[in-house]
């Protein structure tokens, strides 16, 4: 399990590699904080931060995946972002959870900051940053500096912004409290055994052994283990298998190891019903779909303007993933089993400029645009766009490629009609 990550770096630079030929318009990336602590601590396995915070290697996960989009989209892409950060070219937004903010700091410091050396601050200010002056008063970093000390990468002063809601805002397309319809429904799902229904049964007999041995459990305990018990194991092992600093607890077969993640997988899907799932995801990707639409003007009409947005970030959690990958319902859903940390979903807006040249009428420039889609470096399809794959110019690699308008409608098939706010506004009756 632990060799997932470099793997998903590898196919998604792999994948940037063999279409250097094409040109990028623009780029939406929803991507999961990186490891953490596990939600609930557990005695055998005490974690140096506390329970679901970032840890210091979760901390590295995401700065390396910057470093990665550096590459991918700075390096290999000339002209399309500046190589140091312009404010009006990038939008980063977060849910408020600590992990996810440090989490995205992290990525745009290895997207940006390309000093191989610490900034050099007057003697005057070292002393008084040692003794906290000048220093907010929530410091959330300090346990990860003090583990880290030298090797702490996120030593620098940033201007880099991570734009965020404290409460609950209808305008906050991320966390599913920015649609209180679909937030109360998601709320009411955890401890409802409803919800699960018809899955206990197939866990338990895959994972109630193994959760009994690793964690000790007495008869009761393990006669009367629930999903929600399931999930609370799960999201522990997973944790300290990240982080990879405790015991290993038990020997998990191929088999047990794929149930020990689709738990979390499950959770994430089953708590959500049709009509919130489709509130929580439409809303989630109506700026980016906008963002984009606009783009595609942009470059239509000649607009050479390089401080227009054209890279927005969505950092969130593994539910954002989940419930967008189950939307979307791409021809390899059936492979999805995991939302690992630090896993990633982008849609990426390309375009043949000789055709925007040759074609004269704004419908017929729509044409000249497609998107590619992306999970933890593998390419999706989807049923309205399966004839439109092309082969890279080395015949190594197939372009799961989908023209922007045939993706528009797949998205318009399974995305909520009728006013999404006016929905949300509403309370949810269980």
């Amino acid at each position: 399990m632990r060799q997932q990550i470099p793997l998903i770096i590898y196919l998604s630079l792999l994948l940037f590699v063999t279409q250097q030929a094409e040109k990028l318009g623009f780029v939406f990336e929803l991507v999961r904080h990186g490891a953490r602590a596990p939600l609930v601590s557990s005695p055998q396995c005490q974690f140096q931060v506390g329970d679901g915070m970032l840890t210091a290697s979760g901390m590295r996960q995401r700065y390396f995946l910057g470093k990665l989009n550096r590459e991918k989209y700075i390096e290999n892409q000339p002209g399309f972002l500046n190589e140091q950060f312009y404010y009006s070219q990038i939008q980063v937004q977060s849910t408020n959870v600590f992990r996810v903010i440090q989490s995205s700091y992290a990525e745009l410091l290895g997207t940006f900051s390309t000093q191989n050396k610490k900034t050099q601050l007057p003697s005057s200010s070292v002393e008084s940053l040692k003794v906290g002056k000048g220093m907010p008063k929530i410091k959330i970093r300090n346990k990860i500096e003090n583990i880290l000390k030298e090797s702490d990468v996120l030593d620098n002063i940033t201007l880099l912004p991570v734009y965020n809601f404290l409460k609950p805002n209808l305008k906050d397309n991320i966390t599913e409290t920015g649609c209180p319809y679909a937030g109360q429904q998601y709320n009411s799902a955890w401890y409802n055994p409803a919800y699960y229904e018809g899955y206990n049964e197939m866990l338990l007999a895959q994972l109630r052994q193994p959760y009994t041995e690793a964690f000790k459990l007495n008869k009761f305990k393990a006669r009367f283990m629930n999903f929600t018990d399931l999930y609370e194991y799960s999201d522990i092992l997973l944790g300290e298998e990240a982080e990879n600093t405790c015991p290993k607890r038990f020997n998990f077969s191929e088999e047990q190891q794929y149930y020990n993640c689709y738990v979390q997988y499950l959770t994430l899907v089953l708590d959500f019903q049709d009509i919130t799932r489709k509130l929580f995801v439409s809303k989630l990707l109506e700026m980016p779909i906008q963002n984009i639409m606009k783009r595609i003007d942009e470059i239509s009409n000649g607009d050479k303007d390089q401080s227009t947005l054209r890279y927005m970030i969505y950092s969130g959690h593994d539910v954002q993933i989940a419930n967008v990958l189950t939307l979307l319902n791409p021809i390899e859903i059936g492979d999805v089993y995991q939302i690992p940390y630090g896993s990633t979903f982008y849609i990426e807006l390309y375009y043949d400029d000789d055709c925007i040249k040759n074609t004269k009428t704004e419908n017929d420039k729509q044409n000249c645009f497609w998107v590619q889609v992306i999970f933890n470096g593998k390419q999706l399809s989807f049923d309205t766009c399966q004839n439109e794959s092309k082969l890279s110019k080395d015949e190594l690699f197939i372009h799961k490629r989908c023209s922007f308008n045939n993706f528009l409608s797949h998205l318009d098939k399974n995305q909520y009609k009728g006013d999404m706010i006016e929905q949300c506004k509403k309370d949810f009756i269980n």
